[in-house]
This record gives structure tokens, C-alpha cells and sequence, in this order.
């Protein structure tokens, strides 16, 4: 899993990601929390709010409540502030 964190972790820095959705969506192996949490973070750094949702989609549901405070960033830079209201909610509701 090692290997493919950091590919995901290069091609996020760099800014591919739509190249880093198609690589973990074509790994062999179930991608985990690490991997996802590296997207997300990389579409608040590039302020992609679409990949960023789907990141969230599939890691949100994990015990990190970082993860929330990120999603409600990537919505708060955007100036989407309901759904930045929404994802606090959420968040103090778990």
C-alpha cells in the first residue's frame, strides 16, 4: 500500500488529480484511509471542490474528525458556506 500512497502523494502534489482519481480507482487493491485523506487534503491545497466531494464521499466515514474540518475548508475557500455549515454539522452530530 506503501507504493501507491506515494504515487497517489506525488501526482497530488503536483496537481494531477484527476490523474490521481483514475490511479486509485485502477489500483488492484482496496485503497485505505491514507490514500483518500492525501486527495482530499490535495484538493484543499488546489481548491478542487468536485474531486474533493468525492474524496469525502468515500472517507468521511472514518473516526478522523480532521477529516470534516478539512471538507468544511475546501467548501469555506470556495464560499460555499452552507455546505461548509452542513459538513459542521454533520461533523458535531458523530
Amino acid at each position: 500500500m506503501e507504493q501507491f500512497a506515494c504515487v497517489v502523494d506525488l501526482l497530488a502534489r503536483a496537481g494531477q488529480l484527476e490523474d490521481v482519481v483514475q490511479f486509485i480507482t485502477s489500483m488492484p487493491i482496496k485503497p485505505d484511509k491514507s490514500i483518500w485523506g492525501d486527495l482530499l487534503a490535495a484538493c484543499q491545497a488546489h481548491q478542487n471542490i468536485i474531486i474533493g466531494n468525492l474524496a469525502a464521499l468515500f472517507w468521511l466515514k472514518s473516526e478522523n474528525p480532521g477529516n470534516y474540518v478539512t471538507l468544511s475548508n475546501i467548501y469555506a475557500k470556495a464560499g460555499r458556506w452552507s455546505d461548509e455549515v452542513a459538513v459542521r454539522k454533520l461533523m458535531e452530530s458523530t
